[in-house]
């Protein structure tokens, strides 16, 4: 990839859209009339020629485009180069932001004109009640906003918004906004997914007979998302049982996303669910991630910094535990499998 540095602009422009450059993009790139498009031409024009010439010979780059004229090519290259430079660049973007917000009194996007009425939490956390649900949108007057993305697709909350919805959590769930994801909400794309997911009850009665700290570690398969491992930790603690999950990224990550973090308290004479929340632990260089990888999540302690995704300020009922959980960590098929999904273990 080239060094060249995306015009403010463009990376504005991209990293506030939920439907992400893959899809945006391409809508937009040959209207010269959209109110971006001298941007990215002026973009496009910064890659070097001699750059441009080796993608124009790229085998995964000519199975998309190898059939549009020599004339067209040229202009797809800078296309696809400027693709996964966003690709790339977003999520550094986001996860940068998040690095300096810990020391700004009301960071981005809390600023926004549409939220300078809303309380913060101490953790910079909203009210979801304070919004209106839409697709995966999170709508306040007249604008739409997004629960943090813990990983690079900015659609990877939706889910969980969907169960913490379908859960009747809304009213006593808090929420981190993505710092980057905000659009009027005329111009805010609604999205629907469908995709399969599972929440089966975990059996607290078995768990809570252990009298010492229970640990696993899974590996990811070829189909899951891509992470060094999964890790999890049940510990018992004065009649309640604590579960902590953590999602650890691989080494090369670690510009780019967190980890996922989730943890729960289950109360074994009320039979109650009293905490749960999701977080993104943020490795600030190689050395805590090394640290950490040498570990495991038991006594990993205070590496890195956390920043806090969601929390639940209400008891809830074990039931509710597994939707949330499992869909806090979609697209990972270990935590999917834990949760009933009949899914090889090959993938």
């Amino acid at each position: 990839m080239p060094c060249v540095r995306l015009l403010d602009p463009v990376l504005d422009y991209f990293a506030s859209d939920p439907l992400g450059p893959l899809l945006v993009l391409p809508r937009v790139v040959d209207d010269s009339e959209h109110p971006i498009a001298y941007a990215i031409n002026e973009q496009l024009a910064l890659f070097p020629t001699d750059f441009i010439e080796t993608v124009k010979i790229d085998r995964r780059f000519l199975f998309y485009w190898g059939h549009v004229t020599h004339v067209e090519l040229d202009r797809k290259a800078r296309m696809w180069v400027l693709l996964h430079l966003l690709s790339s660049e977003i999520p550094k973007a986001r996860l940068k932001a998040l690095r300096v917000q810990s020391s700004t009194q009301r960071p981005s996007p809390y600023n926004h004109v549409a939220l300078s009425d809303l309380r913060l939490s101490g953790d910079f956390l909203v009210p979801l009640r304070e919004f209106r649900l839409d697709h995966g949108a999170l709508i306040r007057n007249d604008y739409a906003f997004t629960v943090l993305c813990p990983v690079e697709s900015p659609n990877s909350q939706h889910w969980l918004l969907q169960a913490l919805a379908g859960e009747r959590l809304v009213e006593s769930s808090w929420v981190r906004l993505d710092p980057m994801i905000v659009r009027p909400a005329a111009e805010f794309p609604r999205m629907s997914y469908r995709m399969w997911w599972w929440g089966r009850q975990v059996d607290w009665n078995t768990i809570c007979k252990e009298t010492l700290e229970t640990t696993g570690r899974w590996f990811p398969g070829p189909w899951t998302v891509p992470s060094e491992f999964t890790e999890y930790v049940f510990s018992p603690r004065d009649g309640e049982m604590h579960l902590r999950i953590e999602e650890f990224p691989k080494e090369h990550q670690i510009e780019s996303r967190g980890s996922r973090y989730f943890h729960a308290v289950y109360d074994v004479t009320r039979n109650l669910m009293t905490h749960l929340d999701g977080a993104v632990r943020i490795y600030q260089d190689t050395e805590s991630w090394h640290l950490r990888k040498c570990g495991h999540l038991w006594d990993a302690g205070k590496i890195g910094s956390r920043v806090k995704v969601f929390r639940i300020d209400r008891a809830i009922a074990p039931e509710s535990f597994g939707p949330v959980c499992s869909n806090y960590f979609v697209w990972n098929l270990d935590i999917a499998r834990f949760f009933g999904a009949d899914i090889p273990e090959e993938l």
